[in-house]
């Protein structure tokens, strides 16, 4: 008989892995500097969906104020 051994450190998740990392936070801020962009231009900067964008903006908090940073430049 053989038993199945479940490691607690490593949950299984579903799907990809994310695409998110921290650094994109600083890039959302250059891109601010430099004048902007629209949520679609974010999204094909980061590599990204625009449902992920928004997904992030609503679940990652320091990366929803990066974005309307972002945003708020363009306009």
């Amino acid at each position: 008989m053989t038993s199945v051994v479940v490691q607690e450190d490593y949950p299984v998740g579903r799907g990809r892995p994310t695409k998110y990392r921290p650094e994109m936070i600083e890039q959302l801020y250059e891109l601010a500097q430099a004048g902007g962009q629209t949520a679609t231009g974010i999204a094909r900067r980061l590599g990204i969906t625009k449902p992920t964008l928004y997904e992030w903006i609503n679940d990652k908090e320091d990366f929803s104020i990066a974005v309307k940073a972002c945003r708020e430049a363009y306009q």
